[in-house]
């Protein structure tokens, strides 16, 4: 129930472009208690592909609250690029992910919920362009 209503929100929000792009909402507990929804794929190889931007909710432990509010949320916005590994056909994504490029929802630059939601569709675009998929 604590994350709920946002992810449903997210899912409502962007759904249609995940969808189109082929991307799995993955929402996991990590070792800092937060929770992190991301956006994968596999490749055309097989090969489990993560985008880099995400979205990061506080626990519970942290915020005290029942339900999760926008204030407790932040985005990961990182540009992804390729880079060869070598001359085998191999290639990582890299992106400064994660601790950089994380920002607040209700964060200035970002505007407001729907600019961060608008920013995350640019961002979950330019990941997939990136991984030439």
């Amino acid at each position: 129930m604590y994350l709920r209503k946002r992810l449903l929100e997210i899912k409502k929000r962007i759904g249609p472009v995940t969808k189109e792009l082929g991307l799995k909402h993955t929402l996991a507990q990590m070792n800092s208690d937060n929770y992190h929804l991301f956006f994968e794929r596999k490749d055309r190889n097989g090969v489990l592909w993560r985008s880099a931007t995400c979205f990061t909710f506080d626990c519970e432990r942290m915020t005290g609250l029942k339900e999760i509010t926008w204030d407790h949320i932040q985005i990961g916005l990182v540009e992804t690029r390729v880079v060869a590994i070598g001359d085998n056909g191999w290639v990582a994504y890299h992106g400064d992910w994660p601790g950089r490029g994380f920002y607040n929802v209700d964060d200035r630059r970002l505007g407001s919920v729907e600019f961060a939601f608008d920013a995350v569709e640019d961002a979950l675009r330019g990941d997939c362009r990136a991984s030439g998929e």
